[in-house]
Formats: structure tokens, sequence, C-alpha cells
């Protein structure tokens, strides 16, 4: 019986072994990565749109995407497709999905989705479909990738160093194989993935197998087990159940002296709760009264005021015309605002989404050539100050 449970062992750690992990990245690692990357990408973009950049430099430089913009904001505001560029960097890089935080993915190894397919990425997917920008990326793969640390390779043995190497060296393979195309064969029809079907299958069926030899093993334990405890010779002495009552009463006593320290620490909750809640309400009535003396400061009257684009202070501009108004303020206790666009002029806003839309909404995916229309998740909050209003709080959209 030993014998079959180690060669059971054997075959299922060899199955295991046989799949092919994709090589996962942590958050920090990821992020990094993703940085680097949509670095590189938007240094392409305003070099080809004319812009004098060093694509190398500014791999060595900057370090987030954001410390990119800042340097390159002027040229940036004349190039929008590098700005909605990089907007799908920043949100592939706060992705949550493990799906996203491979090599695999990154480096467009992966057979499935990657980073040159992923169709939830538009922009990027257009970026690296043009010329022989894809080329590139691989062929400079090891030096995008330059932040990685301690990462292991499939084989677990691999430094950061050979893990680039050996990216680099499937790159160049995928090349030459597309490159020089071989005659299909009928086995390498039957390919799934990295795996053949014939295998696959034989794979299942042993697994199967041993699964079920396995269950006879453990059913014949069990049924042999309930046995011996059923002869006179394995029924309890009197000292096993002495014993057996002592642990009774002292897990019985640990029990005791565990309900009592959470009913203590129940009883310091509720205080600490009581005096919270007295806290709360003076803050409460603080509040009452500071927002009855700020009645009469507001001079428009409560109901909808209409105004036009921020400022990139935060400030909202008046908007005499209707028609032309991009936001919306309502006053009842608190004054709130949400973003109401006519049909006609949202396409200009999504044009210019750094002026009309950034400043005062935040979303989570940014718009594409498909978006109709914007719904509002969660009205903002404004302040008046001056002669006119303060956004302190962005209104949550969504493109549709």
């Amino acid at each position: 019986m030993k014998n079959l449970y180690v060669f059971l062992l054997v075959i299922l750690s060899h199955f295991v072994v046989a799949q092919d992990i994709p090589q996962v990245l942590d958050q920090e690692q990821y992020e990094e990565i993703v940085n680097n990357i949509g670095i590189y990408s938007g240094s392409i973009s305003l070099k080809e749109a004319g812009e004098d950049v060093d694509v190398n430099d500014n791999l060595k430089n900057f370090s987030t995407i954001e410390h990119f913009e800042a340097e390159f904001e002027q040229a940036l505001k004349e190039n929008d497709k590098t700005q909605v560029l990089l907007k799908e960097f920043k949100a592939l890089r706060g992705v949550k999905s493990e799906s996203f935080k491979s090599i695999e993915f990154l480096s467009g190894e992966k057979r499935t989705s990657n980073l040159f397919n992923d169709k939830s990425y538009k922009s990027i997917v257009n970026f690296f479909e043009k010329g022989d920008r894809k080329e590139n990326y691989g062929a400079k793969f090891d030096e995008i990738v330059r932040p990685i640390r301690d990462i292991n390779s499939k084989a677990g043995n691999l430094s950061n160093e050979e893990l680039i190497v050996e990216n680099k060296k499937e790159v160049k393979s995928n090349k030459e194989e597309t490159s020089q195309p071989k005659e299909t064969s009928e086995k390498s029809k039957n390919v799934i993935g990295y795996f053949e079907l014939k295998p696959l299958f034989t794979g299942i069926l042993i697994g199967s197998v041993l699964g079920f030899l396995f269950f006879i093993l453990l059913a014949k334990k069990f049924f042999s087990s309930k046995e011996k405890e059923k002869s006179p010779g394995n029924r309890p002495t009197t000292s096993q159940l002495d014993r057996n009552e002592r642990e009774k009463e002292n897990q019985i006593k640990q029990l005791k002296d565990e309900r009592e320290k959470l009913s203590k620490e129940r009883n310091d909750l509720a205080s600490e709760n009581s005096e919270l809640k007295n806290e709360l309400n003076t803050f409460k009535s603080s509040q009452s009264q500071i927002r009855e003396k700020s009645k009469g400061v507001v001079s428009d009257p409560i109901g909808k005021v209409l105004y036009g684009s921020p400022d990139n202070k935060g400030g909202l501009k008046k908007e005499e015309d209707e028609e032309k108004s991009i936001y919306t303020i309502e006053c009842k206790e608190d004054c709130t605002f949400y973003i109401s666009i006519d049909g006609k002029y949202l396409g200009a806003a999504i044009f210019g989404i750094a002026d009309y839309i950034d400043f005062a909404c935040e979303y989570d995916v940014p718009p594409n050539s498909s978006t109709k229309g914007i719904n509002v998740m969660e009205h903002g909050a404004v302040e008046k100050e001056g002669d006119g209003w303060r956004i302190i709080k962005k209104c949550k959209i969504e493109f549709v």
C-alpha cells in the first residue's frame, strides 16, 4: 500500500509540474513595469509627433507616468492621442485582476489575452499595431522592465537578468517562427494552448484512474478503522475515560475564561461606543450651528445654478447660456453638483477631456470611440467662494 501511495504522489507531482504556470508579479513590481512601459510608449508617441524626445533618457530619468507627464506637460497638451494612451496605461496599472500581472501578458508572449490584443485598452492595442513598434518593444524589453526585483523564474532558479534574457530568447524565437512558417502536420492540429490534445486526454484519464484508486484506499482505511473501534481490544479503559474527562473539564474551564474575557472586552467597547456617540452628537451640533451661520452667505437662490467648464484650481465659471452649460449646482442643506452635457457637445467635451471633465469628475474607465453618453454615479460637492464656487469633492461618472 505504501508503494501505491508513493506512485500516486510521483504521478500527480509530474502532472502538476508539466503545467505552464504564468509568471505572476507582486503589486510593486507590476506597477513599476507598467510605469516604464507607459513612459516608453508615451516617448515613442511624442517623438513620432515631432517632439524632441530621447526614449532611452526618459526610461532612465522618470520613475512614474505622472513624473513623465509633468515634464512634457506642454507637449502633451498639443497631442491628445498621447494623453489618451498614457491614461490607459494608468488604468492598466491600477487593475486588480491577477490575469494582467504576469511577464507573459506584459511582454506579449501570452497566447490568449496580452498587452497587444486586450480590447479593453483600445489605444494601447492600436499603438502597438502600427509600424514596427511591437518588434522594437520586444527587442528593448530588457531595458523597459529594468526595475524587476526578486522575480523567480518558472523553474524557480533564474536571476532577474537571466529571466529577461529568457524572455528575449522567446520573443526572438517567436519572430523566427513567424517569418519562416513550417508545414502544419496532423499532430500539430491537435494542440490546445501549450498542450497536445492526445497527451491532455491521457493525463485526464490517468488522473481519473488514480483518483478512483485513491478513493478506494481511503474508503478501505476508513472501514478498517471502524472495525478496529468495534473490537473488544480497542474499547477505552478506565484510565482513558478519566483522562478524557479531565481534558473535557480543562476545555470547559478555558471556554469559561474566554467568555469572561470577551464579556469584559464587550463592556469596554460599549463604553467607548458611548463616548464616540457623545462626540458625534457634539460634532453634529457644531456643524448645524455652522450651517445656520453660513446660510446667509450664499447669494444664489436655492435651486439649480448652471456653470460651464472648471478652471485648473477647482473653481466653476458661471454660464449664462443653459444650452452650453456643462455642470449643474443644486443647494439644499448642502450644495452638490453633477455633469450634464447636451448630446451635441459631448464629443467636444471628451476630445478636451483634460480641460472640461478631469478637473471636476473622476472615473474608472476612460471613454473610447463608441462612447455615447455619461452616467452620473455620485454627485460631487462644492462650497461658496466669492462670487463663484469651489469644488471640494469630485463627481463620480462612467462613460456609456
